[in-house]
């Protein structure tokens, strides 16, 4: 890849990965793995699900961008298992919001046995896109072991760096809900996607200023 494209793919990267972290915050992600997931989906503005939902084509761009970093992280199987999430867990569970909200919306209009037996339905496909958010976490998890490389001085980035990523949202926002349950403000800071841009961000103008000579002599 020239250096022009390079620069292309990792700037796109950078906006679309930043668009997927205001789609997360248009449907508040954080019901994303409870179980009235779909149940908060049926109030929802048209536009918030909408934009969610069209989220799901920036995934392409992401995963260009993990194409630039592969040289640097020197864990090409790491790069294909991200772009392996990126391309078909994500782009799933985007996929879906429009149509839990759809469904959602219908059962809210619905009493009796039918409204019973559409909220069992909804139920079941809520069931099923657990699956999906369990592999999302593993890839949570992946990522993880990207930064243990990066703190044993296993890639050409410097060892703070690793301080950076999704896992780091998840026990930060542990222990703020422990501590605070009522600090919902620092929300949008808090969730995965929101960590996973940051750490896009700044790994990829690292690379874009740098490039991949090799480790810095900081480390």
């Amino acid at each position: 890849m020239s250096e022009k494209n390079t620069k292309l793919a990792a700037y796109a990267a950078i906006a679309a990965i930043w668009l997927v972290w205001l789609a997360d915050l248009t449907i508040d992600i954080r019901t994303m793995f409870d179980d009235g997931f779909w149940q908060n989906m049926a109030h929802l503005a048209p536009w918030r699900v909408e934009a969610a939902t069209f989220a799901l084509f920036l995934f392409p761009l992401v995963s260009g961008g993990v194409y630039v970093l592969n040289k640097g992280l020197r864990r090409p199987w790491l790069c294909l298992l991200l772009v392996f999430l990126f391309s078909t867990v994500c782009i799933y569970m985007h996929s879906s919001y429009f149509y839990f909200a759809r469904a959602a919306a219908y059962h809210a209009s619905l009493s009796g046995a039918e409204r019973e037996a559409v909220g069992v339905l909804l139920a079941q496909y809520q069931s099923f896109k657990n699956i999906f958010g369990a592999l999302f976490l593993a890839g949570v998890l992946a990522v993880s072991v990207w930064l243990f490389a990066v703190v044993a001085g296993k890639t050409v980035f410097p060892r703070a760096f690793a301080l950076l990523g999704p896992l780091t949202g998840v026990l930060l926002g542990r222990i703020i809900k422990a501590v605070s349950p009522s600090a919902a403000a620092l929300y949008p800071v808090l969730i995965p996607s929101f960590w996973m841009a940051l750490l896009f961000t700044v790994y990829l103008l690292y690379v874009l200023r740098h490039g991949y000579a090799g480790s810095p002599p900081s480390q």
